[in-house]
C-alpha cells in the first residue's frame, strides 16, 4: 500500500537509510521475518469431542493406561494416550470409540 501511494511522494521517507540499510528494507526484512516466526508459532489448539455414549458402538481393549491408542477403524494413532473409560473420536475417518483397560 506505501508502495502504491508513492505518486504522493510519502517514499522519500523510504529511501532515507540506517547506516547502509534504507527504512524500505528493513521493512521488508521485518515483514519476511514476522511471516517466518508465525508459521513456526502457529498452535493448533486440541478440539473438544462431543459424542453421545449412544453412538460409541466399539470398544478398544488396551492392556495398561497410558498405552498408545489406534483407531480399530483405519488404525491412525489417537492423540491422547488410554484412560479407561475414554471417547475418542479419529481424526482421519471420524469413528468414534471407547478406551477399555483389561487390568481395570
Amino acid at each position: 500500500m506505501i508502495r502504491a501511494s508513492s505518486f504522493h511522494h510519502v517514499d522519500l521517507f523510504f529511501y532515507k537509510s540506517i547506516g547502509s540499510i534504507r527504512y524500505y528494507q528493513a521493512l521488508e526484512l521485518l515483514a519476511i521475518g514476522l511471516i517466518f516466526t508465525g508459521t513456526f508459532l502457529e498452535k493448533k489448539l486440541p478440539q473438544q469431542v462431543s459424542v453421545n455414549s449412544d453412538d460409541i458402538k466399539t470398544v478398544v481393549e488396551v492392556e495398561d493406561e497410558g498405552n498408545d491408542v489406534f483407531c480399530p477403524n483405519c488404525k491412525t494413532l489417537a492423540l491422547s494416550k488410554a484412560v479407561h473409560g475414554r471417547k475418542f473420536k479419529c481424526k482421519q475417518c471420524q469413528h468414534v470409540y471407547r478406551v477399555s483397560i483389561k487390568n481395570f
